[in-house]
């Protein structure tokens, strides 16, 4: 498996042809393999084809390239936030990864000098093992249940669980596939994320249902849907009311409580879309502006199914608030920060009070509780440890 600092080594490392190739494109894929990468999918760097088509599924949304509003970001220090850095295990590592709705559970792994994990909550500066919850935390739901995979081989293949009052329970394959990531869980136990076949993009989006243990069912993606080049597809998030979203052969789409699928407006100028989190009303993620070939962080209303353009602000998305704060992790600037509902940047303290261009601690945010207040993620190092953020 690679962390996120081994996978900016590899990206990197890769010769770029002198074709066309699309660089923002090349770019938005490795930010998205790096993301699947913390929640155990293998990395392929992959440099991209040019003149890919979206494919729209429901033509009653297509007035969305007429509302979205670019926003004006303001970039200052966030006020009332302190951080902490928590120690870990001698020659061991741990990162936090997931924060319970309500802010009082702060999960993720500790992983020994020989590198297996083991899932642990984090509370009063230390880690407490969750126990015989071998493997990676991913999520927590506000009822408790515990989301994780194992890593299965050397090839990043991975198999899901849940995990609830000391039982570890793995989730079901789907038939003909042989490997199972967990993404994304909600207040009534539903699990999304992917089916995997021995190729890492070879993926299917899928439910676990909380009402049907131990059954899979694969969500219908429309022939023709999404980036032509593209196979990769799975479940992000989930609602409580059951509404899913994710990507579906590189292009953002939701599917409605019935399981019925539907795209997420894509404006025109705007392309190579990408969901990272569901929460409540809001879907966050990032999309490639064509013109200025660079990517910019989104958010989308499933209200009014709109998409904001949070212009001016980091596009490195992790995750969000029902209210509309969005979290950014930090892995492209060094600066991991919350943006507000209307676009304003607050720059997260980070450990010494030192900016990533002098001589502070570098740290990526990985997720938020709903009221904004608390805030896990991890320092990018070798020896990485959990970092908190309470505002």
């Amino acid at each position: 498996m690679y962390d996120d600092e081994q996978l900016r080594e590899l990206m990197l490392a890769v010769e770029v042809p002198r074709t066309s190739a699309d660089i923002a494109r090349a770019k938005a894929t490795g930010r998205r393999r790096a993301r699947r990468n913390r929640i155990a999918i293998g990395v392929v760097v992959i440099l991209a084809i040019s003149g890919t088509t979206y494919f729209a599924l429901d033509r009653t949304h297509s007035n969305a390239g007429q509302q979205f509003q670019p926003a004006q970001s303001r970039t200052s220090p966030v006020v009332g936030c302190t951080v902490e850095v928590l120690e870990v295990p001698a020659g061991g590592r741990a990162r936090a990864v997931a924060v319970d709705p309500a802010g009082r559970t702060i999960v993720g792994t500790v992983y020994n000098a020989q590198g297996q994990g083991n899932a642990v909550r984090f509370e009063g500066g230390r880690s407490f093992p969750y126990s015989g919850a071998t493997g990676s935390a991913v999520a927590i739901n506000a009822d408790g249940l515990l989301v994780g995979y194992d890593d299965v081989d050397q090839a990043s293949h991975t198999l899901g669980w849940t995990y609830r009052d000391g039982t570890k329970s793995m989730l079901a394959k789907l038939n003909g596939f042989l490997y199972t990531i967990p993404i994304g869980v909600n207040a009534r136990g539903d699990v999304v994320g992917a089916a995997i076949g021995d190729a890492l993009d070879d993926t299917r989006p899928v439910l676990w249902p909380a009402d049907k243990p131990g059954t899979v069912r694969q969500l219908a993606v429309p022939t023709g849907f999404g980036e032509r080049d593209t196979i990769d597809s799975r479940a992000i998030g989930v609602a409580d009311d059951g509404t899913i979203v994710g990507s579906a052969h590189g292009a953002p789409i939701r599917w409605a409580p019935d399981g019925t699928p539907s795209a997420l407006p894509v404006p025109p100028g705007y392309r190579y879309a990408t969901v990272e989190a569901l929460r409540g009303r809001y879907v966050y993620g990032w999309v490639n502006v064509i013109d200025s070939n660079r990517n910019a962080a989104v958010r989308w209303d499933l209200d009014n199914d709109t998409m904001k353009v949070l212009e001016g602000a980091p596009y490195d998305v992790t995750d969000g608030t029902p209210d509309g704060w969005t979290l950014t992790s930090g892995g492209d600037t060094r600066e991991p920060a919350r943006i507000t509902p209307d676009g304003a940047v607050e720059l997260l303290p980070l450990p010494q009070g030192e900016l990533p261009a002098r001589t502070g601690m570098e740290v990526l945010a990985n997720a938020i509780s709903d009221d904004g207040a608390t805030i896990a993620g991890a320092t990018w190092s070798d020896d990485q440890r959990p970092v908190i953020w309470r505002c």
